[in-house]
C-alpha cells in the first residue's frame, strides 16, 4: 500500500509528463517555422548589407563634401590669374609698341638730321668714284635739296640705271648724251661745276635740279621715261 508521499506525488509526476510532452510537440512544431523566418531575416540583412556597400563606398566622407566656399575661392584665383596673364600681355604689348615708336622715330630723326646737312665724304659708306658712292650721294642729296623720301630715291636709281648704269662717262652714241643723268649736250652740267665730265657729284646736282624743274620729282621723270623712253 502507498504511503502518502507516493499519493501526493504522483499527480505532481503527471503534470509534468504533460508539460514536457506538450514542450516537446511544440517544439516540433515551432522550430521549422522560427527556422524558415531566421533564414529570411538572415537573408533580408545580407541582401541589405550587400545593396548599401556600394553606396557607402561612394559616398564621400564629411570633409570631402562640396564646399560652396571653396569653389567661389578656387573661381576668384582662375579669374584672378586670367587677370594677370591679361594685364602682363598688354604690358607686353604696349613695351613692343613703345620700343619700334621709339625706332621708328629715331630713324625720322637721322632722316631729318641728313635732309639739313649737306652730303660729305667724310660721311660716306662707299669710297668715292664708285657707283656705290654715286647712288648714297644720290639719295643723301635729294634728301638735302628737295626732300624726296625713300620713294622717289627708288625711281632716279632705276631711271639713271636705264639711262646710264650709274657710269660718269656714259656717252650715249645716237644723241651724245653724256654721264650719270645723260645731259644733252653734257656741257650743260658746268653750270654746277667745271669737273662736270669727271665729277659723280657735279653731275648729279645738275641731274637732280632738272628732274626738280621739268618733272617735279624722280617718280613723275621715271614714269615719263618708261611711256616715252626719255626724260
Amino acid at each position: 500500500m502507498p504511503d502518502g508521499r507516493m499519493i501526493y506525488m504522483r499527480p505532481l509526476r503527471m503534470r509534468f509528463t504533460r508539460v514536457t510532452l506538450v514542450g516537446l510537440l511544440a517544439s516540433a512544431f515551432l522550430m521549422p517555422t522560427y527556422a524558415a523566418v531566421a533564414a529570411v531575416s538572415d537573408g533580408r540583412v545580407a541582401q541589405a548589407g550587400s545593396s548599401s556597400s556600394p553606396i557607402n563606398s561612394t559616398v564621400p566622407s564629411r570633409t570631402n563634401l562640396h564646399n560652396p566656399f571653396v569653389g567661389q575661392r578656387n573661381l576668384h584665383t582662375s579669374v584672378e590669374a586670367a587677370m594677370k596673364a591679361k594685364a602682363r600681355a598688354a604690358a607686353k604689348a604696349r613695351a613692343a609698341a613703345a620700343k619700334a615708336r621709339a625706332a621708328r622715330l629715331a630713324r625720322e630723326r637721322q632722316l631729318r638730321k641728313l635732309r639739313s646737312q649737306a652730303p660729305s665724304r667724310s660721311r660716306a659708306t662707299a669710297p668715292y668714284g664708285t657707283m656705290l658712292y654715286s647712288k648714297w650721294f644720290a639719295a643723301q642729296w635729294v634728301f638735302y635739296k628737295y626732300k624726296w623720301d625713300s620713294t622717289q630715291v627708288g625711281c632716279l636709281n632705276a631711271l639713271w640705271e636705264r639711262e646710264s648704269s650709274w657710269r660718269t662717262v656714259a656717252v650715249n652714241q645716237t644723241t651724245g648724251a653724256y654721264g650719270i643723268p645723260q645731259a644733252l649736250p653734257g656741257y650743260k652740267m658746268a653750270s654746277f661745276g667745271n669737273d662736270w665730265r669727271t665729277n659723280p657729284e657735279t653731275q648729279i646736282k645738275w641731274g637732280a635740279g632738272y628732274i626738280a624743274q621739268r618733272y617735279g620729282t624722280a617718280c613723275a621723270a621715271w614714269s615719263h621715261h618708261q611711256w616715252y623712253g626719255w626724260y
